[in-house]
């Protein structure tokens, strides 16, 4: 009886143990922790999604994005660097959803984690041609969004504001085109 009763006080105590480790991740390692824990390069189903964190950049021509004035459209925010070949690898498949869903409701946005200035990432910009908004990052931002071990690092966002999908590396322009048409639609009550 004795053996039971101290089986389950240890049972009990790692539970509440685990609860505690992961509550004390989730807030100190920030929102992006969970995502990448939990559901890297996974579709979150509409009742577990998650709202994106506030945020608000400028991009090469001075224009303010934020997370408050892109609701009502599907964003993906693309995090990359100069120095990242896989970053640079991805760029062909982010110029083709940009063609593809310019005429959406739909925006598509760079955010170089460099330590740079602006003109220099509108100098880069300009000489690869990308097409689209690319955002002067701030460790603010790469806080809210998690640490990154890894570059590219891709977050898909829904009309509402919530985290549809997150991706760990280099993206598929056919896989997320699919999800962005998916998000388009609408659904009937």
């Amino acid at each position: 009886m004795r053996a039971r009763l101290r089986f389950w006080l240890f049972l009990i105590l790692m539970l509440v143990l685990l609860i505690f480790m992961e509550y004390y991740q989730l807030n100190q390692g920030g929102i992006g922790y969970f995502y990448k824990r939990y559901f890297a390069s996974e579709y979150i189903p509409s009742s577990s999604r998650f709202p994106s964190p506030q945020w608000s950049l400028k991009d090469t021509e001075g224009k303010t994005y934020s997370s408050e004035n892109l609701k009502g459209q599907v964003v993906l925010i693309n995090f990359w660097a100069t120095w990242s070949t896989k970053s640079l690898d991805e760029f062909p498949a982010l110029i083709d959803l940009q063609e593809k869903f310019k005429n959406n409701d739909v925006t598509i946005l760079g955010v170089s984690i460099d330590q740079i200035d602006n003109e220099k990432l509108a100098n880069f910009k300009e000489k690869s041609l990308l097409p689209y908004p690319n955002l002067v990052s701030d460790t603010d931002m790469i806080e809210k969004f998690g640490v990154f071990d890894s570059l590219p690092m891709t977050f898909l966002i829904d009309q509402n504001g919530n985290i549809v999908r997150f991706y760990k590396g280099k993206i598929s322009s056919a896989e997320l085109s699919r999800v962005i048409e998916d998000l388009l639609t609408p659904t009937s009550p």
